[in-house]
């Protein structure tokens, strides 16, 4: 195991003096990863727990969320989809406490492109968003 002068600490596989394979680490803050390392970095398939409840489970490149994963807040808000560079991209599905939820494309972290919305009452509603709005209602059951 090795240990940082702040409290941080990784207990994992090594190569070359580097922190390579399936690891554990804690910060100084209790928040911790337990995955896959390469290179020195969160590289592949892990989950990562913050101090503060939230919690992304899913795929890594270079320490950024990269790939298909979960991220769950801890009120009960929920996201299952793609990610770039520790943003929402591709498609995914954005889910809140009281029922509501938005499936479709996401653009640098924002709803972009074609989805559906769905109302806390079940009410499937489709449209176009532009960086995190809705841009427009669009087909049979637009609610317009």
């Amino acid at each position: 195991m090795e240990t940082w002068p702040d409290g941080a600490c990784y207990e994992g596989n090594y190569e070359y003096g580097k922190k390579h394979g399936t690891g554990t680490f804690k910060w100084a803050d209790s928040s911790m990863f337990i995955g896959e390392f390469y290179n020195n970095n969160i590289h592949g398939k892990g989950v990562y727990m913050w101090s503060d409840g939230r919690k992304y489970e899913g795929e890594w490149k270079n320490n950024k969320m990269h790939g298909k994963g979960s991220f769950t807040w801890s009120d009960g808000r929920m996201y299952l989809g793609e990610y770039i560079d520790d943003k929402k991209n591709g498609y995914g599905e954005f889910v809140w406490p009281d029922g509501r939820s938005y499936k479709g494309d996401w653009l640098n972290g924002k709803q972009h492109g074609k989805g559906m919305y769905v109302t806390s009452q079940g009410a499937e509603k489709y449209g176009e968003w532009k960086e995190g709005k809705r841009y427009r209602w669009i087909g049979r059951d637009s609610g317009e």
